[in-house]
């Protein structure tokens, strides 16, 4: 899973033109929407990297940023949001019909769902369930048991979602549509 840190929304503490300071506070009880950027995961790293963040603050040029107005004037956006949700639901049913019932939302879905009433955070981009990985464990030598020919969790799921939909693995550097890269349930992450 990846750390706190390299989410791709932002809290920013100071905002200009051209660039913000990222803050080294984690949490926010009140978010101020002007000060929200949505960022390619590249620059961010980048920069935190060469800066320490979160030890200490970082600035970064927003030039390649969207910010809250830019975000949710995106064509389609109702669209994407009632996509996520539709994700997030068929990846949940899967997992429930694979025997993996014990998922939960995370990070963003989380706060979505606990700010907003049960929905999703209005700029959000994916959902994010997770599952305990005794439980995931538990699930595979079930499957394996029965008989399942499946090399890995991400399998048995697929094979349970709607036509259309697909598993791909976290690799370094990306994700990848090979879901023979792991077995069991030993992937850096899976996603929908």
């Amino acid at each position: 899973m990846p750390p706190i840190h390299a989410f791709t929304l932002f809290l920013l503490s100071l905002s200009t033109s051209a660039a913000v300071e990222i803050s080294t506070q984690l949490a926010f009880d009140q978010p101020p929407l002007d000060r929200l950027f949505f960022c390619p995961r590249g620059k961010i790293e980048e920069s935190r990297v060469s800066s320490g963040w979160p030890a200490y603050p970082v600035t970064l040029n927003t030039s390649e940023c969207l910010d809250y107005d830019q975000i949710m004037g995106l064509p389609n956006r109702q669209q994407n949001l009632e996509c996520i949700a539709s994700a997030t639901e068929a990846l949940t049913s899967a997992l429930d019909r694979v025997g993996l019932s014990e998922s939960f939302l995370v990070w963003g879905s989380l706060l979505g769902w606990y700010r907003h009433e049960g929905g999703i955070i209005p700029w959000d981009f994916d959902g994010d369930v997770a599952a305990m990985k005794e439980s995931c464990n538990a699930t595979f030598d079930a499957l394996r048991a029965k008989g399942s020919g499946v090399k890995n969790i991400a399998q048995a799921v697929e094979a349970e979602l709607p036509r259309d939909f697909h598993m791909v693995v976290v690799v370094d550097g990306g994700v990848s549509r090979d879901l023979d890269t792991f077995s069991g349930c030993e992937a850096r992450g899976i996603e929908n």
